[in-house]
């Protein structure tokens, strides 16, 4: 594929208060050329009006994000969960986008073997179709923000587990959006220990940064969009150059292994500093692959 740099997409999910052209024009002012489309981005509109805006723009659609409202791993959702993410599955076919970001969910009543056998069993047709039409379901990590799991048992939260149930599942077309924020929030070693023991599944990245909070270094928490975590507690997202995720070297390194999926920005703030978040985010990931690269040719 080409080079990483220009395989740089934007995360749909903190634009969904714009209209779909909105977005895209936004987009087109960056420069991006691949986005991860979220139900919320293009509720309603027709398959052909959405094609049709993307085209006019020369931007693809590299993700179709299955979304939030039901969860494999949920009590009484996994049938929904599943219409959900097959109706992704249909419109990622129809958008020629490779892949479906999907989540597990919390449910602190199974352990991690009923909870991989159970959510094995409610994936199995999206998975089956996917094969079909040749997609990819990804599977992100996450950590507890709707305190559903307050002994830390989510098998999506750690490597170790998450690991084990890729080996479980062991489809070429089920693999992981790293979410490196996602691990320092859960309290877990996103690289190089994360990266290092799911290297192999990783086929998309979530790139995003947070720093933890406190009303001392940074003001009254109604300022803010926080991201909770039921055990670790709360943090700011903030843009790459200023969080504790060591993005610098998760960069050089997906770049010197040759990675051949996307990096998707997603500033996850409040919507007054959305945009100022994700283009500092943009402009980050953009100016340190392209060092990278002159690094790697000698220059």
């Amino acid at each position: 594929m080409a080079n990483l740099v220009n395989r740089v997409a934007v995360s749909g999910y903190d634009y969904q208060h714009l209209e779909f052209t909105v977005f895209l024009d936004l987009l087109q002012r960056w420069k991006i050329k691949f986005i991860e489309l979220w139900p919320g981005n293009v509720s309603k509109l027709p398959v052909e009006k959405i094609q049709k805006e993307l085209d006019d723009r020369q931007i693809a659609v590299a993700c179709v994000n299955a979304g939030v409202a039901y969860f494999p791993n949920k009590d009484g959702e996994g049938e929904k969960a599943q219409e959900l993410i097959l109706k992704a599955i249909n419109l990622a076919t129809s958008l020629n986008a490779r892949f479906v970001n999907t989540y597990m969910g919390g449910n602190p009543a199974r352990d991690m073997m009923t909870t991989i056998q159970l959510y094995q069993r409610t994936m199995d047709p999206c998975i089956n179709q996917a094969d079909k039409l040749g997609v990819t379901l990804l599977l992100e990590n996450h950590f507890d923000n709707r305190n559903e799991d307050p002994e830390g048992q989510d098998v999506a939260r750690r490597p170790e587990t998450l690991r084990y149930l890729f080996e479980f599942i062991g489809s070429p077309f089920f693999k992981l959006t790293y979410d490196p924020c996602n691990f320092f929030i859960a309290g877990e070693e996103a690289f190089p220990y994360a990266y290092q023991l799911l290297r192999e599944y990783i086929s998309h990245v979530h790139v995003k940064s947070a720093t933890r909070y406190s009303e001392f270094l940074h003001g009254p928490e109604n300022q803010f969009k926080l991201l909770p975590d039921s055990i670790n507690g709360r943090y700011l997202p903030v843009s790459l150059y200023d969080g504790a995720v060591n993005f610098e070297s998760i960069l050089d390194v997906l770049s010197r292994d040759r990675f051949s999926g996307y990096l998707v920005v997603e500033p996850h703030t409040e919507i007054a500093r959305v945009e100022l978040v994700g283009r500092e985010n943009v402009r980050y990931v953009r100016d340190h692959l392209n060092a990278a690269n002159q690094v790697q040719s000698g220059q």
